[in-house]
């Protein structure tokens, strides 16, 4: 009888912790340099898959960050389920070297469609559109990378705050489209 109620207070613990809007900040090794997209998203989703679970999947991103890759980059999920809007926040802190967790209920409401990314089956990889702007003469100090649809992503290059130029490319071929 005893092992059932241990049982049974194990499974509960695990359950409030999955329903839970609360979830843990987490320290990345401060020996680790994330200067890319990809390497943000792997700690995000290795993140997310112990935290959230696998029923949940990746739904937008959307980071500023300045020219040497520290600031924020959000990566925002969602449960499979149709009739889900919650959203659900992973945001690696590129600064502190730090993951953090965020909520959001009927956030997904506030975003159009129902793709979901495959950050993993990218050729595009930020490197690409930094050294673009740098051919073109692009004057910034930060720049924002946001997906548009499951295909594509802008890169919004900024100056005190004001946007200089934008560059769109197919996530998965990295051509630049505009």
């Amino acid at each position: 009888m005893k092992k059932y109620g241990a049982l049974l207070v194990l499974l509960s613990f695990l359950f409030l912790n999955a329903c839970s809007t609360e979830k843990p900040t987490e320290k990345i090794d401060k020996n680790v340099k994330i200067s890319s997209i990809r390497v943000a998203y792997a700690y995000a989703d290795n993140y997310a898959k112990r935290n959230l679970g696998d029923k949940y999947v990746l739904f937008k991103t959307d980071g500023r960050v300045g020219k040497d890759f520290n600031g924020e980059i959000q990566f925002m999920y969602k449960k499979r389920a149709k009739f889900s809007q919650d959203a659900h926040f992973v945001i690696v802190d590129t600064v502190n070297n730090e993951i953090k967790y965020d909520y959001l209920s009927n956030g997904c409401k506030q975003y159009e469609g129902n793709q979901y990314l495959n950050i993993e089956n990218w050729k595009f990889n930020i490197e690409t559109a930094l050294t673009a702007a740098s051919e073109a003469g692009v004057d910034y100090d930060e720049f924002r990378c946001f997906t548009d649809g499951a295909d594509r992503i802008a890169v919004c290059f900024l100056k005190d705050g004001e946007k200089t130029d934008q560059f769109v490319y197919n996530t998965f071929t990295a051509e630049r489209i505009t």
